[in-house]
């Protein structure tokens, strides 16, 4: 039996799971008798558990951008390297991050349990250098947006170093991603700025509000975020509210909360 190695995967974690894992999973079903191993982020591993036989995981901290690790091309690091030395290696590239794959290709992620079914999960990115402070709400913000919804079971998601605490909320940030999905799998709606967390709820069914602005990307090919939540990264055809009329920080959470609302609704 030959083996086939597809990572690592250190690449921005909406990247990961809208494009990256997609195309590991494309190239997996290519290869069905091959080992398969799948060099990743330690915590990672349950993302292609459907596929893959075995796992090497890596810890790798800082900044990732689509294809790019602090603005450069990471490269696999040597002892990795020997030790599948041979295989048929996928690794992460422009090319892999830009294809766009058939709607069969994504599976949904996460069980529902009651026991994780909240009325609202939030991602509150951080005011820092890491996640774009300038396009996140702090912490006041959030906690008019929590007070303003009223009485309901929310919780905040997310790693500890780059996202916030709400005031009013169960904190379950930095949890393993297992639960995570299953997190979102059982509760009614998600809501936080545009991060890779908003599209892990897509993967969920998890119906979410995305906070954003209107500009035009170059990795979209020029199209906007709402494209991209909407019709591009949303495979599995989700609820989804994008408010993007009044930039990544809007001055008020009334749009926020009633996009909630119209979401919340039809899940009750």
């Amino acid at each position: 039996m030959y083996s086939i190695v597809i990572g690592p995967d250190w690449i921005e974690f909406g990247w990961l799971l809208m494009r990256f894992q997609a195309k590991a999973r494309w190239v997996a079903q290519g290869h069905e008798r091959a080992g398969r191993i799948v060099i990743c982020e330690k915590g990672h591993e349950y993302l292609y558990r459907d596929f893959c036989d075995r796992f090497h995981t890596y810890k790798m901290p800082g900044r990732r951008d689509r294809w790019l690790y602090e603005g450069s091309k990471p490269k696999m690091p040597a002892d990795i390297k020997q030790q599948y030395e041979g295989a048929l290696r996928i690794i992460p590239s422009e090319e892999v991050c830009m294809s766009n794959f058939d709607q069969a290709i994504y599976i949904p992620y996460g069980t529902k349990r009651d026991s994780m079914n909240y009325d609202l999960v939030i991602h509150a990115r951080s005011l820092s250098r890491y996640t774009s402070g300038d396009r996140n709400w702090g912490e006041i913000m959030w906690g008019k947006f929590v007070n303003e919804l009223g009485p309901k079971r929310v919780c905040c998601i997310g790693k500890k170093d780059s996202a916030s605490y709400v005031p009013g909320s169960e904190d379950l940030r930095g949890i393993p991603l297992e639960q995570v999905c299953d997190i979102l799998a059982s509760s009614k709606v998600c809501v936080g700025t545009s991060s890779g967390p908003m599209h892990l709820a897509s993967l969920c069914g998890c119906p979410h509000v995305v906070i954003t602005g209107p500009e035009k990307h170059k990795s979209l090919g020029g199209r906007t975020n709402r494209d991209r939540y909407e019709k591009l990264w949303n495979p599995l055809k989700t609820p989804v509210i994008v408010v993007d009329k009044y930039g990544w920080r809007p001055k008020t959470v009334t749009p926020v909360v009633e996009a909630v609302c119209t979401l919340y609704s039809t899940r009750i």
